[in-house]
């Protein structure tokens, strides 16, 4: 009976821990449907509806990044921010201990990004519109492992 209970207790721990991950990142896209939701000219000066191309490939992004880093970062796959643009674009921030990665989607679903490595003096910037799907992971991948591993060593 006890060898049932530590492995029904095993069982419910692992599906809290996977049912928190699905709430945050139920949060997000909660986030993003409510982002979808804004009319013209919600920032009163002049701002594009978000498209609905942006916001899917958001969620798109997101998942993608969940399925590609969660074994390794955990919580840390959730963007720190998410943010409407004025021209109709969504914009996926995440943070890491190695540095900052803002990726802009366009309303057609175009990527760009803004990458901060460092800090102070000696912070690098690296900006890119048009970038591919596979860049934007791995630079996303790169501002979350990198992080950890450093945290780690």
């Amino acid at each position: 009976m006890s060898d049932l209970i530590s492995h029904n207790h095993e069982e419910d721990k692992a599906m809290s821990q996977a049912t928190i991950t699905d709430v945050s990142l139920n949060q997000t896209f909660d986030r993003l449907a409510q982002i979808s939701q804004l009319p013209p000219n919600w920032n009163s000066y002049g701002a594009e509806p978000v498209s609905s191309v942006a916001v899917v490939k958001a969620c798109q992004l997101l998942v993608n990044v969940k399925e590609s880093c969660y074994n390794l970062v955990g919580e840390k796959v959730l963007p720190f921010a998410v943010a409407p643009l004025a021209d109709g674009g969504v914009q996926v921030e995440w943070r890491g201990t190695m540095g900052v990665l803002e990726v802009e989607i366009s309303p057609d679903g175009e990527f760009g990004y803004l990458s901060i490595a460092g800090e102070g003096n000696s912070r690098e910037f690296e900006e890119k519109d048009n970038a591919d799907w596979e860049e934007v992971l791995s630079l996303v991948s790169q501002v979350l492992i990198r992080g950890e591993e450093v945290g780690n060593a």
